[in-house]
């Protein structure tokens, strides 16, 4: 990541908000040392990678942290907008073509008004309606929103922030179970007077109705131990049980139920080898929950370990845990912040640093490959500059095309670029 967005970083992993307190230990410094030398050159450059789309700043858009949906063969995203005082944009929502043509089709608005502001997650398809979750903005604590897929016909559904009870902060987006929506917030306790003795707001999961009724359905505690806190992920479905991770305290993997009656699968112990910081959701396959932590593993090239990906079968849990791959940092990659789709059975993501570029500091990203037994591979490095640097998202398999985000690069308007949106054959 360069070091002109290394906020982006400290914003999602660090919760680095107003309201949160509870990540002050993590890691500001996750620069590589002792980079490896480039294992394969040619993954520098490829001739199956494009950059089909560079965003020019301001209201047309910068920075996509968000993941790419498919709505009948065309893009939908978000940006999440500027970094630092006085920011010039709070975010948009868009469409893109495969070939490249972009539509903003809205523009936050921000404070002081009352609109969202910084969207982070996915949007979510629903017979053509587009959901997604501001982290910001509303009332104060952010918003679920509604806009059609043909653009136009915005309106907030929800505004976070009335309360500590009510959750704050939904960076993740939102999945829809038998027409209802549900949803996490990195922030929010049982009441005011927990948050205030505990020191610090823990997160909730909440449902939410497509007319905007919502309802928080389970709160996230630090206690007994070996509990996680602060989920920034998203949940996913599998068979009517949902599956997701929280980020601090260590962070863990959990199962929850439309009651809000969760259970802990596996608890990431002690910031070590077994990983840890696991920001991005889990993917289902063959039994399998298969994910990403940010931090920990063997990597001995990263202060606090360069990342993992691993494997966890949903019958076994935690005696079946395995890590497949201990990111090493440099020409490997180095803190896989997205979480991994599968593609003909081979699971590809990236990592927002690494690869073999010296354009960023610590490198410009990755994207890679990895077996559901452990085999990993680098398939692209990002150059930086024009051809993008700092992965958020997770990729989307669209006809066998692999589409992304880089979070900078491309346009020269923002300091370190406004971001790109690229395509990839696998």
């Amino acid at each position: 990541m360069q070091t002109a967005t290394s906020s982006s970083f400290l914003v999602s992993a660090c919760l680095a908000t107003a309201f949160l307190t509870a990540c002050g230990s993590l890691p500001a410094d996750r620069a590589p040392s002792n980079v490896p030398a480039l294992r394969n050159a040619s993954a520098q450059t490829s001739s199956r990678f494009s950059v089909i789309y560079a965003f020019e700043g301001g209201k047309k858009g910068e920075h996509p942290w968000a993941p790419l949906i498919n709505v009948n063969g065309t893009l939908y995203g978000t940006t999440y907008g500027s970094f630092g005082s006085g920011p010039k944009s709070a975010g948009t929502i868009y469409r893109i073509t495969t070939s490249g043509t972009e539509t903003v089709l809205h523009a936050f608005a921000g404070y002081p008004h009352h609109d969202g502001s910084s969207p982070q997650s996915a949007l979510l398809n629903v017979k053509g309606i587009l959901y997604g979750t501001t982290y910001n903005g509303g009332g104060g604590g952010g918003t679920v929103f509604e806009i059609s897929a043909s653009g136009g016909s915005y309106e907030i559904l929800h505004n976070f922030g009335g309360s500590y009870f009510d959750g704050i902060g939904p960076e993740a987006g939102l999945i829809d179970l038998h027409g209802t929506l549900y949803g996490t917030t990195v922030a929010g306790c049982p009441s005011y007077w927990y948050c205030i003795l505990q020191g610090r707001n823990f997160g909730t999961f909440y449902s939410i109705t497509t007319s905007g009724v919502e309802k928080p359905l389970h709160y996230f505690t630090a206690a007994p131990r070996r509990k996680g806190t602060n989920p920034e992920a998203p949940v996913i479905d599998v068979g009517g049980t949902m599956y997701g991770t929280t980020a601090a305290n260590n962070g863990m993997v959990y199962s929850i139920d439309t009651t809000g009656k969760a259970h802990r699968l596996h608890y990431f112990c002690c910031g070590s080898h077994d990983g840890w910081d696991p920001v991005a959701p889990v993917l289902a396959l063959n039994g399998v929950l298969y994910g990403t932590t940010m931090l920990g593993g063997h990597g001995s090239a990263c202060k606090y370990g360069c990342g993992t990906v691993f494997a966890l079968p949903i019958a076994q849990g935690r005696s079946k845990y395995r890590i497949l791959h201990s990111f090493l940092g440099g020409a490997d990659g180095a803190y896989p912040a997205a979480g991994l789709i599968a593609v003909n059975g081979t699971l590809y993501g990236t990592t927002e640093q690494g690869g073999g570029s010296a354009n960023c500091g610590g490198g410009c990203g990755t994207i890679f490959s990895i077996t559901p037994s452990g085999t990993e591979a680098v398939v692209h490095s990002f150059a930086g500059n024009a051809l993008g640097s700092d992965p958020q998202a997770a990729l989307l398999d669209v006809n066998s095309t692999l589409y992304g985000t880089t979070f900078d690069g491309g346009s020269t308007a923002c300091a370190a670029g406004c971001g790109t949106v690229f395509a990839f054959k696998p």
